[in-house]
């Protein structure tokens, strides 16, 4: 989940997001990237063509060297399209991490397909597509192995007991 965080600001126009929160921090985050989903396809005199059901203008960037910045992101995705807004990891279990928000959908699948892969800082970026349902069902899927391990826990206690 996305949520609000420090040091956002407007830079040449352009929206800075220097972080996102834990899970619950605020709906800001999470109605960018749902307004980002549900953009219109087409634009600016293209053809019109059918993309997959999985393709939407919110990117999700893994693997960026933690030095990276908002701008240093603008200046790699930019180059494919207009961006509407980066929102850089900054706690523990997301740096590393990005979303990027293009203003059109081909501008993102185009960044995707050319960027994933392409090395910054002698890493690897991986490059998707935002699938909030997959994530969704990942943090399940966490939850229930933190129950099964519970139970279990405390099935191990009761029989040391009983035993």
């Amino acid at each position: 989940r996305l949520g609000v965080a420090g040091g956002c600001g407007v830079a040449g126009g352009r929206v800075l997001a220097a972080g996102w929160g834990r899970p619950g921090g605020g709906g800001a985050g999470r109605q960018a990237v749902a307004m980002a989903e549900g953009g219109q396809v087409g634009g600016g005199g293209r053809k019109e063509r059918r993309l997959p059901p999985e393709v939407n203008r919110a990117l999700y960037v893994r693997n960026l060297p933690f030095s990276a910045g908002a701008d240093e992101i603008y200046d790699i995705f930019g180059k494919y399209g207009a961006i509407r807004q980066v929102r850089l990891g900054c706690e523990k279990d997301t740096r590393g991490r990005a979303y990027v928000v293009f203003e059109d959908i081909h501008d993102a699948k185009n960044a995707c397909d050319h960027l994933s892969g392409y090395s910054v800082g002698n890493r690897y970026l991986i490059v998707s597509y935002h699938q909030p349902s997959k994530q969704l069902k990942a943090q399940e899927a966490q939850h229930k192995e933190a129950e099964v391990a519970d139970l279990r826990r405390m099935a191990d206690e009761a029989q040391r007991r009983a035993g």
